[in-house]
């Protein structure tokens, strides 16, 4: 793997947190530059080992997520196997929220939403 950067590590060690049953009541909140994202970390091991035709259909929306996800990862790394750079690090990922809210000038609810770490401006809990 290539260079990861600190925004990366930082914001996925801070998401990370909310597994801990001292932050399990919170919610993570992305800043960008067109509101606070709010959200709760995309968690796709209970669907890691179903049969993907007995899904129902939110666990089949969370399996295209991860799916999706993961396979445009692959894609990027056979693209840019021998293009590697260092600034690279700065679109080094991604951090998928579920049961989102996006608080702008209008309030926006979706079910997933995948935010690229460079568009992260700063990261908090939010509890509600």
């Amino acid at each position: 793997m290539g260079y990861v950067s600190k925004k990366n590590i930082f914001i996925a060690t801070m998401a990370g947190l909310t597994k801990d049953d001292a932050f399990k009541n919170n919610r993570i909140g992305l800043l960008t530059s067109f509101g606070l994202v709010v959200g709760e970390i995309a968690d796709f091991s209970e669907i890691e080992n179903k049969d993907i035709s007995t899904l129902n259909k939110d666990e089949a929306v969370d399996f295209a997520v991860k799916y999706y996800t993961e396979s445009s990862f692959e894609n990027y790394k056979k693209v840019n196997e021998d293009n590697s750079r260092p600034d690279d690090a700065l679109y080094d990922g991604v951090i998928t929220l579920k049961n989102v809210e996006v608080r702008g000038n209008i309030t926006i609810n979706l079910q997933f939403l995948t935010v690229f770490y460079d568009q992260v401006l700063g990261i908090t809990f939010i509890s509600e």
